[in-house]
């Protein structure tokens, strides 16, 4: 168990590592007694579990999440129970972390990326410093891991990055803004979140296309085949343009699918207030209420869908090219559904209407009187 203080003074956060070498953190929180503060959520940078020292413990233990350790103030002198108990509820938080890359890997991935255009760099005893002293300047999670404790390090390491090679991939974007690329940064993460329906034949041409062009542009290219990255770089300014008269075309045509869904389902849309009095206020099983929430919910996501396309954008409300919106089918199915729905109740009540005027002749013959 390694303790460590944190930037502010009140807080104060252990590091442990599990039996699979993964690094977890603990609040550590010391009180004379049971406080309900402890169950308060924890930030999830910040530590994956709680540990709380009582003076007084309870005599009933609190109910209390997995994540909460409840120790006598007694048990600070116990190294090998408070490891214990931590390690328990590490086990079973919802933070837990399966076993991963170690944090050496890391390190070095980091390292190696500051090399190119250079062979990499032979890692050595200084390799967590010099990666260190490059990423303390940095914004975001880059710099929040420099600014960390090497034991919050370590833990930081695979809660942002899932492998080495996405945080290699990271300090290289970096690299490439300082260098005065964050405009091709942009136009790569375009290219990535520009997805086209891979059963759309006709756009078959730009998928394949865009698979390529992302295969040239990756962050090591930009340093160790800058002439061909640069190539590949004009070559996807005018997929973009490509791509984007293609995407405001395709667009119109949902706009156009949607306004005329809307209207083909109007008279079941009109009925959902009649058919929800039917289920909750007349006789019989309801029928019906899921459709009716399925109706709602698509009509209200294709009413959300902006009228223009936002060309700096690779999508527009989730819409990809070459598919329609879910919504658009989801509600001629349910507005069929809720229209059975209602025909349901009213055969329901024509019968019940047949029953009682058919008791009421009935009755009217055993009394002697005739029908007319």
């Amino acid at each position: 168990m390694n303790v460590s203080a944190r930037p502010s003074p009140a807080a104060e956060v252990a590091f442990f590592r599990d039996p699979a070498d993964t690094w977890f953190a603990a609040q550590v929180i010391r009180l004379p007694r049971w406080n309900e503060e402890l169950l308060e959520p924890l930030d999830p940078e910040e530590a994956d579990i709680r540990v709380a020292f009582l003076q007084d413990m309870p005599a009933q233990p609190y109910e209390r999440p997995n994540w909460l350790c409840l120790l006598p103030r007694s048990a600070e002198h116990e190294p090998r129970i408070v490891v214990e108990a931590a390690q328990h509820a590490w086990a079973s938080s919802a933070a837990f972390r399966d076993p991963g890359p170690p944090p050496e890997a890391y390190l070095v991935a980091g390292y190696q990326a500051l090399c190119p255009p250079h062979p990499p760099c032979e890692p050595g005893p200084g390799t967590r410093d010099s990666l260190m002293e490059f990423l303390v300047e940095r914004s975001g999670t880059l710099g929040r891991v420099a600014r960390e404790s090497d034991d919050g390090a370590n833990r930081l390491l695979r809660i942002f990055w899932r492998t080495p090679e996405d945080f290699t991939e990271e300090i290289l974007r970096s690299r490439i803004r300082d260098d005065g690329g964050r405009g091709v940064l942009q136009l790569v993460g375009f290219l990535e979140a520009a997805e086209v329906a891979r059963d759309a034949d006709e756009f078959a041409p730009l998928t394949l296309e865009r698979d390529a062009l992302l295969e040239r542009l990756t962050p090591l290219a930009y340093f160790s085949r800058p002439a061909d990255y640069d190539r590949a770089a004009a070559l996807a300014l005018d997929w973009r343009d490509r791509y984007n008269r293609a995407y405001q075309a395709h667009y119109r045509g949902v706009l156009s699918s949607a306004r005329e869904i809307v209207s083909d389902t109007a008279e079941a849309a009109r009925l959902l207030r009649d058919l929800h009095e039917m289920n909750h206020e007349g006789a019989g099983t309801p029928v019906g209420d899921d459709a009716a929430r399925r109706l709602r919910a698509a009509l209200d996501e294709l009413a959300a869908l902006p009228e223009g396309v936002d060309e700096r954008s690779a999508q527009t409300a989730g819409v990809m090219l070459g598919r329609l919106p879910i919504a658009i089918a989801e509600a001629r199915l349910a507005a069929a559904a809720v229209l059975a729905a209602v025909d349901v109740h009213r055969r329901r009540l024509a019968a019940r209407g047949a029953s009682a005027s058919a008791a009421g002749r009935h009755g009217a013959t055993e009394s002697g009187i005739a029908p007319r």
